[in-house]
């Protein structure tokens, strides 16, 4: 069943139809790095309810960490070739690596000039691991070239779907790259940091 924020230039696929039915496509993954979140305050009046890893790409669209792997390197996994690249772009520590258990779905881009497919995956880690990565950003090799910034998703708590102000909805209004905004949302669901009926009002409220 489609959803309102689907990205109409991708169709979701298996990861196994990936690796056979479009092994000649480029392969590309990224990652959604969140954590429960306990000090942070908008404005100094609205709790936030959970961290969320975003970057600023070199092109002004906000992303996902991750990038292209390179399968035709027996050597290289999917898995492997997102730790290689989140290692370059956020300097990410050995031990908060991606593995298997982190995918969440693949999806293929349909444009008939864009023959790529993207892997994403979530990885939920404490309040103090992720302050931990947010630190160790700004020593990586790619800042200020591919990565120029890192960006928290602003998730409150408390919200009631009749809510007028929500911070989630100016910020789903912003320049994505690719599905990146339908992976962003799709993330938010999966994990319960929202709930369908609370993704459907927001999405209601950035129509209007």
């Amino acid at each position: 069943m489609s959803e309102p924020w689907d990205d109409s230039s991708v169709e979701k696929i298996t990861k196994e139809d990936a690796l056979s039915r479009y092994s000649k496509h480029r392969q590309a993954a990224h990652a959604m790095y969140y954590s429960k979140c306990d000090t942070k305050q908008l404005f100094d009046r609205i709790p936030m309810r959970y961290n969320i890893l975003m970057v600023m790409r070199f092109d002004g669209n906000l992303g996902f960490p991750g990038g292209f792997v390179d399968l035709r390197d027996q050597s290289e996994t999917i898995e492997s070739g997102l730790n290689r690249e989140l290692t370059e772009e956020i300097n990410l520590n050995q031990e908060y690596m991606i593995t298997e258990d982190n995918y969440r779905g693949t999806y293929v881009h349909t444009m008939p000039t864009r023959k790529f497919i993207n892997h994403f995956y979530l990885k939920e880690v404490t309040e103090m691991e992720y302050s931990a990565i947010e630190r160790r950003v700004f020593d990586s090799i790619e800042w200020g070239k591919e990565t120029l910034g890192i960006v928290n998703v602003p998730v409150q708590k408390g919200v009631g779907i009749s809510r007028i102000y929500l911070p989630i909805v100016d910020f789903l209004q912003n320049k994505f790259i690719g599905n990146a905004r339908q992976q962003l949302i799709e993330g938010l669901l999966e994990t319960g940091i929202f709930n369908h009926d609370e993704m459907l009002a927001f999405w209601k409220e950035i129509q209007q």
